[in-house]
């Protein structure tokens, strides 16, 4: 089942009460009605979910949305701040701002721009009637059903390219790998340190390289990917050693593999954003966005690891290469000399 939840003022300033979010819900209920399939659709509004502790059935509703809806008309500071939750959380958003008969009198002041709201997706129905709000809103809904909009984008998501609630997440897991990982492996590096692999010399490492996952989906799947890459280019050439353990300063480090002279590793600590809410979400659904917003969330965990290398004296920015899989190759036949 999806949910809609649609979040609206009950009342204008002067106190009147309005009705645009049951017209609102009557429109979307008449488009599903004769959608013509099999859908399960839950619409609620606030007036209808109120209990004794407002706040929290509100956020509790906007957290399990598929899809909010927002009537802006009267430029409610409430529902501008639910909305903002809802953008913080990545929740897909539609604005619907009602047009106002009065708008069309010169002497009635115009509406109030929003400015973060500017670039956001709006519907503006000519009345708040179901039908004028239907006209309006049902292709946009139709698209939506089968996962064709992208409704994930908002400023904040523009300013930081995931959902608010997993910029935490990326960038602890980038913190740990750096530290953890990569900074030790960095000591192997400047202090010269003799790797061995079975008993064997396995050359002076002169580079980290990172092979940032095309997916979260299956980390396994990607290292089986790398490896045979790398068997394929250099295993005849007997550079290409696996699950080495790498001596450093900071105790030994399991390194999946180490050819060419550079450690290459497929960071596994990137499976736990699986756990994001926003992926598990839409990907339930079966929603086309879930991709993007993994993409986005691999994207960030490899800016957060390269804004560490940057800024810590205890890791080369040069002598770490973040890389997908179709450039590794180029990469380690191009590593900078031990």
């Amino acid at each position: 089942m999806r949910r809609i939840f649609i979040i609206g003022p009950m009342s204008d300033a002067t106190g009147k009460p309005l009705e645009n979010t049951y017209n609102i819900k009557a429109a979307l209920e008449g488009i599903f009605r004769d959608h013509g399939g099999p859908i399960e659709i839950k619409l609620d509004i606030p007036e209808e979910l109120y209990g004794s502790d407002i706040p929290r059935d509100v956020f509790t509703a906007i957290d399990l949305s598929d899809l909010v809806i927002a009537d802006i008309s009267h430029r409610s500071p409430s529902v501008m701040y639910e909305l903002a939750f809802a953008h913080a959380l990545g929740i897909p958003t539609m604005l619907i701002d009602i047009r106002d008969a009065a708008a069309s009198d010169p002497q009635q002041p115009k509406k109030r721009e929003v400015f973060y709201l500017r670039q956001d997706r709006t519907l503006r129905p000519s009345s708040g009637s179901p039908d004028d709000i239907r006209a309006e809103l049902e292709p946009f809904i139709q698209n939506w059903l089968p996962g064709g909009s992208e409704l994930t984008s908002n400023p904040l998501i523009r300013f930081y390219g995931i959902p608010i609630v997993d910029v935490s997440a990326v960038a602890g897991i980038a913190l740990g790998n750096a530290e953890n990982f990569v900074a030790p492996l960095m000591t192997a590096i400047d202090g010269r340190i003799e790797q061995t692999h079975e008993g064997k010399p396995a050359g002076i490492p002169a580079a980290v390289v990172v092979v940032l996952p095309d997916s979260l989906d299956s980390l396994n799947e990607e290292e089986r990917s790398v490896q045979a890459t790398l068997q394929r280019e250099f295993g005849a050439n007997d550079l290409l050693h696996q699950r080495l353990i790498a001596s450093t300063p900071r105790g030994p480090r399991t390194v999946p593999f180490y050819v060419a002279g550079a450690f290459v590793d497929v960071p596994r600590t990137l499976i736990t954003l699986r756990r994001s809410r926003r992926v598990q979400r839409l990907r339930d659904h079966n929603n086309a966005a879930w991709k993007i917003m993994e993409r986005k969330l691999i994207s960030a965990f490899h800016r957060n690891l390269r804004k560490e290398a940057e800024s810590r004296s205890d890791i080369s920015a040069q002598r770490l290469h973040t890389v997908t899989l179709p450039q590794l190759v180029d990469a380690l036949k191009n590593l900078p000399p031990a």
